[in-house]
């Protein structure tokens, strides 16, 4: 199979899922779905993927991989410009996201968020305060980071799937004047 081919097939069966996560568990998606939903093989589904589990970590590998790249670009200086960055990465990816968290896998999605968050984090606060941190400092902020980012995501995810609630602006101003006490 060619790489562009791989490529295609690979993207077939991505929106094939999320397609199915729309009306289905993501323990009920059999493999066999997800192949006669994409049109392939069940042998091309194996040569992609090892599994549905697979796939979906692959997914939120390339999401983790796409924010090292956004935050990367426009590294924040500030706890506000970190905040923008997630609203403005997660609102990007927010068709997909919303899905995966109506399939309750929103957890799945913070535990790739806490594997590489906390490092802006921190670094963000060594910045801030022109010193090398302790390494005692440093694992005092990477659980801090995780507060934060709990806390943040939660929030996001809640609006997500009742954006109607609250005004995104509103949420993002809230958001902001509570990380900023």
């Amino acid at each position: 199979m060619t790489n562009r081919m791989s490529i295609q097939n690979k993207e077939k069966i991505l929106q094939s899922f999320f397609q199915l996560l729309n009306t289905s568990s993501f323990e009920n998606i059999t493999v066999v779905e997800l192949t006669n939903t994409a049109g392939i093989s069940r042998k091309t589904f194996y040569r992609c993927f090892k599994s549905k589990d697979q796939l979906l970590n692959n997914y939120l590998e390339e999401i983790m991989y796409k924010w090292i790249k956004h935050v990367n670009n426009n590294y924040p200086s500030s706890n506000d410009e970190l905040i923008d960055l997630l609203f403005e990465f997660w609102l990007k990816y927010s068709y997909e996201l919303k899905i995966l968290i109506n399939a309750n896998l929103a957890s799945r999605i913070l535990d790739e968020f806490n594997e590489i968050f906390p490092k802006y984090f921190i670094e963000l606060h060594n910045n801030t305060k022109n010193s090398n941190l302790t390494k005692k400092d440093r694992q005092s902020l990477q659980y801090l980071a995780y507060l934060r980012l709990g806390g943040i995501w939660n929030i996001f995810a809640n609006w997500l799937t009742q954006p109607n609630k609250i005004d995104f602006n509103i949420l993002l101003y809230l958001v902001k004047q509570e990380y900023n006490l």
